[in-house]
């Protein structure tokens, strides 16, 4: 269990040590390095965004009805993604016999998420962040550089047709806790996206935050 927790501080001082110089207003990044991502103790993006389904679903509703955990990643394409969502799987029960909602987001639209996304979506909300809405809200989202997109093309990797647009965005990774007021009470964003929150990690932080105040009178 020490080695858990050793896990959980490691990800807070991660966390905590990613200070970049504030971006201008409207300005996206041309490299993951560079985000600037929404912290601790503000307020999760409300919108609408489709589900795998294709349903549209409210962030807001999600919220207020019980905690929740975003976990945002690049797209069904990316191998590393793939591997954190089957890990995540392997604490996806206890995360939620905690009480938590599950959701995770992609840039992909829903109709080209994979089959292997969606057979999760049993008990995994997922969903689609094709435009960068709340990518962009959140401060992951940067615009690749054209090298970057020809080699993802090299690879058969086409973002206009996963995405459905020209922008060429994608999200850093990252993993928002937020609870029923809407508050984020934890966060993880590597610019490294084959470096991602150990799923032990994540139920240690899952078991920490929930319920976590701090008396401001004591």
């Amino acid at each position: 269990m020490l080695k858990y927790y050793l896990f959980f501080i490691l990800a807070i001082l991660v966390s905590c040590n990613q200070t970049q110089a504030p971006i201008p207003e409207n300005k996206i990044p041309t490299s993951p390095f560079e985000v600037n991502p929404i912290k601790n103790g503000e307020e999760f993006p409300v919108m609408s965004l489709k589900s795998a389904n294709g349903d549209l679903i409210d962030i807001d509703s999600l919220i207020s009805t019980q905690p929740t955990i975003f976990v945002y990643f690049r797209g069904g394409w990316c191998y590393y993604c793939n591997l954190h969502f089957d890990q995540i799987h392997t604490v996806e029960d206890s995360l939620m016999g905690l009480g938590y909602r599950l959701v995770m987001v992609s840039s992909d639209l829903p109709e080209k998420m994979t089959p292997g996304m969606k057979q999760y979506a049993n008990k995994m909300l997922i969903l689609s962040d094709s435009e960068s809405k709340l990518a962009k809200e959140l401060g992951i989202a940067y615009a690749l550089e054209k090298s970057v997109y020809q080699d993802l093309i090299d690879l058969g990797i086409n973002l206009e047709e996963t995405q459905g647009n020209t922008e060429h965005l994608l999200p850093v990774p990252a993993v928002f806790y937020v609870d029923k007021l809407g508050i984020i009470n934890f966060q993880y964003v590597n610019p490294n996206h084959k470096i991602r929150l150990h799923p032990k990690v994540m139920l240690c932080a899952a078991e920490a935050y929930l319920n976590y105040n701090i008396d401001a009178d004591s």
